[in-house]
């Protein structure tokens, strides 16, 4: 009966915390670059800049690419980090080894569930030799392809999609009631086991006393 209930609760415990795990991966601001932007000019060493935090955060990446590159090859710039950084320096790119032309950036946030959150800056032109021409606008939905943009600014930044809150509470709190809801039923359906069985077994025992007293009793007739 032990092994039973604590089974309950940490099966309403678990879809509970996986609830509460999808919610906040998908909230925003958890992965983001927000320097250089879509589209920018870049020479040098190059400061990239943004968020890589999470309350399940484990570590966070930084790479780059060509821009129209055929293979999904990606070149670190900072290899696996452990440390979360909100609103600060992400990494330092240095460009002086790379030749001009127009790379992409890619920042990967592992969470402790195994989610991956995933933010990409496309078009960034590293000019280090060549002149820098007028930027060519980058069209939002190329450069994040998971995220939506924020209302008109000139500069508008995409952020990911925020969660739309269940009725009567955000979807933390339904997930939640779910779990106490489902936990409720299951240990009401367990007291009703229980009580059953041990009627049962009551009703059992007497019948099975009345049945060796009538034995015993026929016994010493016939011995009689």
């Amino acid at each position: 009966m032990h092994r039973l209930l604590s089974l309950i609760i940490i099966l309403v415990a678990l879809m509970a915390l996986s609830g509460y795990s999808a919610a906040q991966a998908q909230a925003p601001g958890y992965a983001e670059i927000t320097s250089p932007d879509p589209g920018e000019a870049v020479q040098g060493l190059v400061t990239i800049e943004g968020s890589a935090s999470h309350p399940l955060f484990s570590a966070y990446e930084l790479d780059f690419t060509f821009q129209d590159a055929p293979l999904d090859t990606w070149f670190p710039i900072v290899e696996t980090r452990d440390v979360q950084i909100i609103d600060g320096r992400l990494g330092l790119w240095d460009t002086i080894g790379i030749s001009d032309g127009d790379y992409k950036l890619r920042l990967r946030v592992s969470l402790e569930n195994g989610t991956t959150l995933e933010d990409l800056i496309e078009g960034v032109r590293i000019r280090n030799q060549s002149a820098i021409e007028p930027a060519t606008p980058v069209a939002a939905d190329a450069s994040r392809p998971t995220q939506t943009p924020i209302p008109p600014t000139p500069t508008a930044r995409p952020t990911p999609i925020a969660i739309p809150e269940a009725p009567g509470g955000s979807a933390v709190t339904a997930a939640l009631k779910s779990g106490l809801i489902i936990g409720a039923v299951a240990m009401t359906a367990l007291g009703i086991y229980l009580f059953i069985r041990r009627r049962i077994r009551v009703r059992w025992a007497i019948r099975r006393m009345r049945r060796m007293l009538w034995q015993d009793d026929r016994n010493k007739r016939q011995g009689n």
